[in-house]
């Protein structure tokens, strides 16, 4: 009997024995799975020393201008518009630029003179006495400009100088004429000179219609022609608001759809030029700002996007044009893009925040 219960006792303490170790291993193993996972969430929190991002705010300034350097070297494109409309302008346009030459005094100029006239393509047409096509400060160049300038065999009395090129009894789109010059007139460009472009034009682009050519077709088709250079436009016009000129210029052969032009003046200011009533008696006043902006003008293009100093929270990006524009800006990176050139003298102002 004392056997069998010393073997039962033994039996009993191995069970127990065998038992108890084996809990005592799932338990620690458990402790240090929590253990584990307790140290990863609380480590940002209970190390003070570890770095924290932080969100910085930032504000960068630009302004749409041209370096003040001296490059007066220019090739200079007359666009005349050889439409009916311009009949009474063209009798007397040899009298309203009969001082010109005097203002650009100083200068390393050339210019050529292309017409509105689809036929023609934009290509440069010759002077009315020499025959040449570009005109430089050497020989009758006054002479054979005054003389060209006027179109005389557009105001032929006979109808069939009105529709023989240069002339274009319809065509008004001197923007659509000038892009397709800067294809065809090649004589005139020289690699080491800026451009200016003079508008001569009683009618709004394509009389106002739509599918017209815009100002920033003008300066996106002149950068990718010219990379590197400056190109500035100017215009003769019915300037918009001026309602003198307007109502003088309602006479014979207008286009009640025309008028006020707000495409020239439009890439006028974003270029830096100007504009003058084609009304004016005189229109000295371009050959002056065009000595005098290209006196201090550089070969250097205008800027439709801009690169941030940091990477940018995108959201956070906010564009304030002084003054007030209606362009539309993406960012990509740490750049930011305009849906538009930008007009010179405009101040751009880019508030953002970004990580640091």
């Amino acid at each position: 009997m004392n056997r069998i219960r010393l073997f039962i006792m033994i039996q009993a303490f191995t069970v127990v024995l065998i038992f108890g170790q084996g809990c005592s291993k799932v338990k620690f193993e458990e402790i240090n799975q929590a253990s584990q996972k307790s140290d990863a969430l609380d480590l940002p929190s209970s190390d003070p020393d570890a770095p924290h991002p932080r969100v910085e705010k930032a504000e960068e300034k630009f302004q749409q201008s041209v370096p003040n350097t001296s490059n007066s070297k220019v090739d200079i494109l007359f666009v005349e518009d050889t439409s009916l409309s311009m009949r009474e302008e063209r009798w007397v346009m040899h009298k309203k630029f009969s001082k010109m030459f005097s203002h650009l005094s100083g200068m390393d100029w050339q210019m050529g003179i292309t017409t509105t006239d689809e036929e023609l393509k934009g290509e440069l047409v010759e002077t009315e006495f020499s025959y040449k096509k570009v005109l430089k400060q050497q020989g009758s160049y006054k002479r054979d400009f005054i003389d060209t300038i006027g179109f005389d065999m557009c105001n032929d009395d006979d109808s069939d100088g009105w529709f023989t090129s240069p002339c274009g009894p319809a065509d008004d789109e001197p923007l659509k004429l000038s892009l397709k010059a800067f294809q065809n007139a090649s004589a005139l460009y020289r690699q080491d000179a800026d451009l200016a472009i003079v508008y001569l034009t009683d009618q709004e682009e394509k009389s106002g219609v739509s599918g017209a050519t815009k100002a920033d077709d003008v300066i996106n088709g002149f950068k990718s022609k010219f990379s590197g250079k400056t190109m500035r436009a100017y215009g003769a016009v019915i300037q918009p608001g001026d309602t003198a000129c307007f109502k003088q210029e309602r006479g014979y052969g207008k286009d009640p759809n025309g008028g006020y032009n707000h495409s020239v003046t439009e890439l006028a200011k974003k270029t830096g030029g100007i504009t003058v009533s084609i009304c004016s008696a005189d229109y000295s006043d371009l050959f002056k700002s065009i000595k005098e902006d290209f006196s201090k003008v550089s070969s250097q293009p205008l800027f439709n996007s801009v690169i941030l100093k940091h990477d940018p929270i995108a959201e956070s990006v906010k564009v304030t044009f002084t003054p007030s524009t209606s362009i539309q800006t993406h960012v990509v990176g740490r750049t930011v893009f305009f849906s538009e050139v930008p007009p010179v003298g405009v101040e751009i102002r880019i508030n953002y925040n970004y990580v640091k």
